[in-house]
């Protein structure tokens, strides 16, 4: 009788263990993942609703002292998605931002401050702030025409537009992703190489002949970020873009296209078509520059990005 009592004690006792690890278990989501999947998990299928905008003059400013086209321009985001949050980062608050997110003595804030133009730290900070925060970067020149919920597709959890009138790359004027999405990650490695080595990539055969300027977005720009959506689907740095794979990973691919003579007539669109630039598929979402934006850009005081990179003088 005694060793029955004994059978049944050490029974139930066992029970109540595997119980209780069962329990800790679930408490403590004990499964083989990490943190990037948790944070990707989270927001898969949501891209937050934050607008970021960058606007670089060489000195920190506010959003209040920008030229009134600029201003106009920007406010056409805010306006048409009310119930986004916007944000502003100018020379000032920048760096402060990869200070507070990666640390002072980060690659990342090591490229920030060693890219000369103002455009290729602009090219790096998108990502960066995207990676953190997820959301819409859209460059500051643009004007929106139709609200971001009539065409951002809901599942989608990577935007970006083809690159105009290019066999390769992807503009990115425009990029929607959700925080840590890893084409961010990858682009972002990508620059901190080219800066920590300094770097000029090479451009991909098909473009060599095309236009010698193509070298010069292969630095931060939409080559780098045509070889980072290679990389992302598994290819080659170099082979045409499998655009029908996107839809597979959530990417939502928007089309670029031009109508001469004025350079204001530009536009991002709901249907992509690299083949032709001068056809416009789909609706016009997006004008990439407002009017009358040349002459009210006239003199930044800085000397332009491609004659920087004419003169080996990207990097500091």
């Amino acid at each position: 009788m005694r060793q029955k009592m004994i059978i049944l004690v050490a029974s139930v006792i066992s029970v109540c263990l595997i119980i209780f690890m069962v329990s800790v278990e679930r408490k403590t989501n004990h499964t083989p993942q990490t943190k990037e999947n948790t944070i990707l998990n989270k927001y898969s299928n949501s891209i937050p609703k934050i607008i970021h905008q960058v606007y670089f003059i060489g000195r920190p400013h506010n959003e209040s002292d920008l030229p009134k086209g600029l201003k106009n321009a920007m406010n056409t985001f805010k306006y048409n998605n009310p119930h986004y949050v916007h944000r502003y980062f100018d020379d000032g608050n920048a760096m402060k931002f990869l200070v507070d997110h990666f640390g002072a003595d980060s690659d990342e804030v090591y490229a920030f401050r060693n890219l000369r133009p103002r455009a290729f730290k602009s090219d790096f900070l998108r990502c960066a702030i995207l990676w953190i925060h997820g959301g819409f970067y859209v460059d500051s020149d643009m004007l929106l025409l139709s609200p971001f919920e009539k065409w951002i597709q809901k599942n989608a959890t990577f935007v970006i537009p083809v690159e105009m009138d290019k066999p390769f790359g992807f503009s990115n004027g425009l990029i929607g992703s959700i925080p840590r999405h890893p084409m961010l990650r990858i682009a972002m490695d990508m620059i901190i190489y080219n800066v920590k080595n300094k770097y000029y990539p090479d451009v991909p055969r098909q473009l060599e002949q095309k236009n010698s300027f193509l070298s010069v977005l292969a630095v931060s720009g939409p080559v780098l970020m045509g070889k980072v959506y290679n990389r992302f689907m598994g290819e080659a740095d170099e082979v045409p873009h499998n655009l029908n794979l996107a839809s597979t990973k959530g990417i939502q691919i928007l089309g670029f296209c031009k109508i001469p003579p004025k350079d204001e007539d530009e536009w991002y669109t709901t249907v992509p078509f690299p083949e032709k630039s001068s056809v416009c598929m789909g609706e016009k979402v997006i004008q990439t520059r407002y009017p009358g934006f040349r002459s009210e850009q006239a003199s930044t005081g800085e000397e332009h990005y491609s004659t920087l990179y004419d003169q080996r003088k990207v990097f500091i």
